[in-house]
């Protein structure tokens, strides 16, 4: 199991890095060369990682809620720069 994290998908989750460490409810665990965000104990976003220069990631059914208010300022960062 390696616990390491590409230079591209540390550059693209500096934005979020302050939100997610301040954020007492979501864990965040690096394995094998990705990130998976934990919500009180379920995975929230699963396998973040870079592929073709796009930031992807498995998400879980539950806790819908908070996906969405992550996904908000996912976007919010990313995609509208």
């Amino acid at each position: 199991m390696f616990r390491d994290l590409s230079d591209d998908l540390i550059n693209a989750l500096l934005p979020l890095v302050r939100e997610i460490a301040s954020d007492r409810e979501l864990q965040p665990e690096i394995r094998d060369h990705s990130l998976t965000i934990y919500y009180r104990g379920a995975a929230l976003i699963r396998e973040l990682k870079i592929e073709n220069e796009n930031l992807v990631g498995c998400a879980g059914p539950q806790k819908l809620d908070r996906l969405l208010s992550l996904k908000s300022n996912l976007y919010e960062r990313f995609l509208k720069g």
